[in-house]
């Protein structure tokens, strides 16, 4: 009798668990879409600096930790263990990957095709300033075009936000736990 009394909560628990972190995902996805429609519109985008990609990092992280924390403390009581806070860190991440990957497909695919070109360009450039030889930028920039496909993008934009979604999530997850007292 407990059994069937426990399965009601857990799958409500599931149901809770997906319809937040889907929500939350959608949000971290619109703020980094807007933060890259910024970085497009300034000609910025496909330049390669070292703080585009920190921002970004910045955003995805300040999003699992605002998720997660809002979910333990709005939906589970102001409990949350680390494999379950962990869990919905990695979700947030890939729904996420899935926002801004169609973003990046659609801008790739229909609305500025030449992308992909300017950012070899600027890529060759930056590698040729650096003294590299030709031939090697060149060697690189056949290898860059087998992979600037916009599928290819959007497929590897999820599989990179799950990495590193589960990465930051390993270490915010440690500090948003919080277990509930055994005697409670």
């Amino acid at each position: 009798m407990e059994n069937n009394s426990q399965q009601p909560n857990t799958k409500k628990e599931e149901n809770s668990l997906i319809k937040n972190a889907l929500y939350a995902g959608i949000i971290v996805g619109i703020v980094l879409i807007i933060y890259n429609l910024i970085l497009y519109m300034t000609d910025v985008l496909y330049k390669p600096k070292g703080y585009i990609g920190i921002l970004q990092f910045a955003i995805l992280i300040l999003g699992i930790i605002w998720g997660t924390i809002t979910y333990r403390n709005q939906k589970l009581g102001g409990y949350i263990s680390y494999g379950k806070s962990l869990g919905y860190g990695v979700l947030i991440s890939v729904i996420s990957g899935v926002v801004v990957g169609l973003f990046t497909f659609i801008l790739y695919k229909f609305i500025d095709p030449e992308l992909t070109a300017k950012a070899i360009n600027a890529m060759q450039k930056k590698f040729l300033n650096q003294g590299m030889a030709a031939e090697q930028v060149e060697a690189m920039t056949k290898m860059q075009q087998k992979f600037q496909s916009p599928l290819l993008t959007f497929l590897f934009t999820i599989l990179g936000f799950a990495f590193w979604g589960t990465i930051f999530s390993l270490i915010i997850s440690a500090f948003t736990k919080k277990e509930k007292p055994i005697f409670q």
